[in-house]
């Protein structure tokens, strides 16, 4: 099983791709046709050494869109805040977490 580590790793390569292709202005709209997502998928493959489908890397955007979502919506929130040292989310108080869990679960 892959670490943490290594998860983020690849994660990051894959955002470093997907930004590389957006800088070269490889993307008109909010995603990339099906050419860019080849060379995004070709180049991942090339440098991972694992076979990833097409429809993958697709699917881990809409991942990533999601959790960013997910994530920019509890920053919003009163009392929680961003360790950029750490690199994980603080509360100014434990009762403000406790009330965030009960109510979106």
């Amino acid at each position: 099983m892959a670490s943490k580590r290594q998860i983020e790793s690849v994660t990051n390569l894959f955002i470093g791709l997907l930004v590389d292709e957006i800088k070269k202005g490889n993307r008109t709209s909010s995603t990339f046709n099906k050419v860019r997502w080849r060379n995004i998928q070709t180049e991942f493959v090339r440098q991972t050494r694992c076979q990833y489908s097409i429809l993958q890397p697709r699917n881990k955007v809409n991942k990533l869109r999601k959790q960013y979502s997910n994530f920019h919506k509890l920053m919003s929130q009163s009392g929680f805040g961003w360790d950029n040292v750490n690199k994980k989310v603080v509360v100014d108080d434990s009762s403000i977490w406790e009330s965030h869990i009960k109510v979106s679960f």
